[in-house]
C-alpha cells in the first residue's frame, strides 16, 4: 500500500500524519463535496429557491409588494402608469400574443372565472392582461384580439411601454426571460 505524507514537521522527528493513498481521494472529495454545497446554499438562497421564479419571489420579498413606477400603454393607445392602478380591485396576469403554451390557456380561464363572480364583484373588478412583448404586440393588435375574444369593458389589454420592465416586474415578483428563440418564459400565474 502506497502512503502520503500529509503532514511533517521539518527538522524533528514528529511525524504528524500519514495516510494511505485511498484516505487522500476521499479527503478531496469531501472538500469539492463541501464546496459545492456552499455554492449551491448561496445559489438557491439558503436552499430555499431552486427555479428562476422561486428565486424572483424570494427577492421580491413577502406580499403584498409594492407597484413598482411601471409605464403600461393599453389597447386603446393610452398611455398610464401600472401605479394608477393601486386602489382599484384588479386580476393581473402577465402573457404575450406570440406565446404557444400557457397564454392562450388563460384567457378562457379567466373569463370562466370572471363570469362566475357575483354581479356586485364584477363591478368592482378590472383585469389586466399585461403583455411583456413590446416589439410584437402594438396596442392596435391587442385591441384587435380583445375584439375578437369579446372581452368585457372591464378587460384591460395592455403592453409593457419602457425598456427596462423586467427588473421592476421583479419587484413584483414576476419573472420574465426573453429567449433566443424569440419566445418568452415567465411567471404564469394570476
Amino acid at each position: 500500500m502506497r502512503y502520503i505524507v500529509v503532514w511533517e514537521v521539518p527538522g524533528s522527528s514528529l511525524l504528524i500524519k500519514i495516510m494511505p493513498k485511498f484516505t487522500w481521494r476521499a479527503i478531496v472529495a469531501l472538500i469539492v463535496a463541501f464546496t459545492g454545497s456552499l455554492w449551491m446554499y448561496y445559489w438557491t438562497n439558503g436552499f430555499t429557491s431552486f427555479t428562476s421564479y422561486s428565486h424572483t419571489l424570494k427577492q421580491a420579498g413577502p406580499p403584498p409588494r409594492p407597484l413598482p413606477a411601471l409605464l403600461i400603454k393599453d389597447h386603446t393607445n393610452k398611455t398610464y402608469n401600472i401605479r394608477d392602478l393601486k386602489g382599484e380591485y384588479v386580476l393581473f396576469h402577465i402573457m404575450y400574443l406570440k406565446c404557444p403554451n400557457v397564454c392562450p390557456l388563460m384567457f378562457p380561464k379567466i373569463r370562466k372565472a370572471y363570469e362566475d363572480l357575483e354581479p356586485s364583484i364584477k363591478r368592482r373588478l378590472k383585469i389586466l392582461s399585461l403583455s411583456i412583448d413590446p416589439g410584437h404586440d402594438t396596442p392596435e393588435l391587442l385591441s384587435k384580439v380583445r375584439k375578437t375574444m369579446h372581452l368585457p369593458d372591464k378587460w384591460i389589454m395592455a403592453v409593457v411601454a419602457e425598456p427596462d420592465y423586467k427588473e421592476k416586474l421583479k419587484k413584483m415578483g414576476i419573472w420574465v426571460f426573453k429567449r433566443k428563440d424569440g419566445l418568452f418564459n415567465h411567471t404564469s400565474s394570476i
